[in-house]
C-alpha cells in the first residue's frame, strides 16, 4: 500500500466512517439506520486491523512504503515534532503532511531526513 493511499484512508476515511456510525446510532434503527451504522463500524474496524497488521509487520520484519513518485522501496517513515507523517527518499526528498487538517503531502526534494 502506497503513503498516499494510507495517508488518505486515514485522514479523510476514519473521520467519514465514524460520522456514519454516528449517524447509525442516532438514525431509526430500520434497514437505512442499519446500514449506515453497519458501514460505519465496518470501515472504521478494517482500518484498524489494518493499521494493526502494519504495526506488527513494521515490528517483526521491518516495513517500507514506496516512494510516491519513484516507487522506489528504499525510504524512511516517521512522523515530525509537528505530528505529520512524513515519508523520505533519497532519490526524491521528503514527502509530508500539511495544509488543512494535515490533508494534503507537501515534497521537498532538497530536505534532508528529519
Amino acid at each position: 500500500m502506497g503513503f498516499i493511499a494510507w495517508h488518505c484512508l486515514i485522514r479523510m476515511g476514519f473521520p467519514v466512517f465514524m460520522l456514519l456510525g454516528g449517524l447509525g446510532i442516532l438514525l431509526p434503527k430500520n434497514g437505512v439506520g442499519n446500514v449506515v451504522g453497519a458501514l460505519g463500524g465496518l470501515g472504521v474496524f478494517i482500518l484498524g486491523a489494518t493499521g494493526a497488521i502494519l504495526a506488527v509487520r513494521l515490528l517483526i520484519r521491518g516495513f517500507k512504503f514506496a516512494c510516491p513518485q519513484c516507487k522506489g522501496r528504499e525510504t524512511d517513515f516517521g512522523m515530525s515534532q509537528k505530528k505529520a507523517m512524513w515519508l523520505y527518499c533519497p532519490r526524491c526528498g521528503v514527502f509530508e503532511e500539511s495544509g488543512f487538517l494535515k490533508m494534503q503531502i507537501s515534497h521537498d526534494a532538497g530536505e534532508e531526513k528529519k
